[in-house]
């Protein structure tokens, strides 16, 4: 067996970034010591704020935290074991010794006393009070309101028919035409007859003469806006005067005012 172990050391490296499995290494930097586990893990067995391994031990933060759950909001007076014990008089089967003595206590209906000293259950009962007076007679209720009259008695059997009496004589016939009845009432109008079906068609006529008189001249249509002419659009220029239609100009030689031009 060898007995020589050599450990990692660094004084840049805060942590490790790879470790064999079971390879340690020292870091001065953070004080720590770290040791590689499966899965490439590098964990920190040693130094400051590192106790044991983190699957093993917690840290002071996570150990307050279980104890403050265990306290909750107990009072300050009964929030340590010690204070607990002091109130439940040191007695480890306190259940068992008050479920006792309540057992040993009366009930409230005596149901569990057996026998007591002379005079103590009349005393606890009390005497039989006395009968209370006879209570006065109650007010007459009022009278009660008149029944409603009972219904019509049937209608009564219908008696027998009179003998009939004998035919009296027969009248001698009248000579007076008896007056004209009124004229009956006008009779709703009928309904109208249902449509009578479509008739058929009848055959196209032949086609007219073609005619002769020619129809009638359009009307001229409306004036078309004036074109736009450049003078270099101009292909043809007059080169005198007269070219121009300027019949009535001055001549180069003519006197104005004693002047010549």
């Amino acid at each position: 067996m060898p007995n020589l172990i050599q450990i990692k050391r660094s004084t840049t490296t805060a942590t490790p970034p790879t470790l064999a499995v079971g390879e340690l290494a020292w870091s001065e930097l953070t004080d720590n010591l770290f040791i590689g586990e499966s899965g490439n893990v590098v964990t920190a067995i040693a130094g400051p704020g590192t106790y044991l391994k983190k699957v093993d031990a917690y840290t002071k933060a996570e150990t307050d935290t279980r104890i403050q759950a265990v306290v909750g909001a107990a009072p300050a007076a009964l929030d340590t074991l010690t204070e607990l014990a002091a109130a439940l008089g040191q007695d480890a089967n306190y259940a068992a010794t008050i479920t006792t003595a309540l057992a040993a206590k009366a009930a409230s209906d005596l149901s569990n006393v057996g026998t007591l000293p002379a005079g103590v259950v009349t005393q606890l009962k009390g005497a039989t009070g006395a009968t209370g007076a006879t209570g006065a007679q109650g007010i007459q209720g009022l009278t009660g309101a008149t029944g409603t009259a009972g219904a019509t008695g049937a209608t009564g059997p219908t008696g027998a028919q009179g003998i009939q009496g004998l035919t009296g004589a027969t009248g001698a016939a009248s000579t007076v035409a008896g007056p004209t009845g009124p004229t009956g009432a006008t009779g709703a109008s009928g309904t109208t007859g249902a449509t009578g079906a479509q008739g058929i068609q009848g055959l196209t006529g032949a086609t007219g003469a073609a005619s002769t008189v020619a129809g009638p001249t359009g009307a001229t249509g409306a004036t078309g806006p004036a074109g736009t002419t450049t003078w270099s659009g101009i292909t043809t220029k007059p080169t005198t005067l007269s070219g121009f239609g300027i019949t009535d100009a001055l001549s180069t030689s003519a006197t104005i005012d004693g002047g010549s031009f």
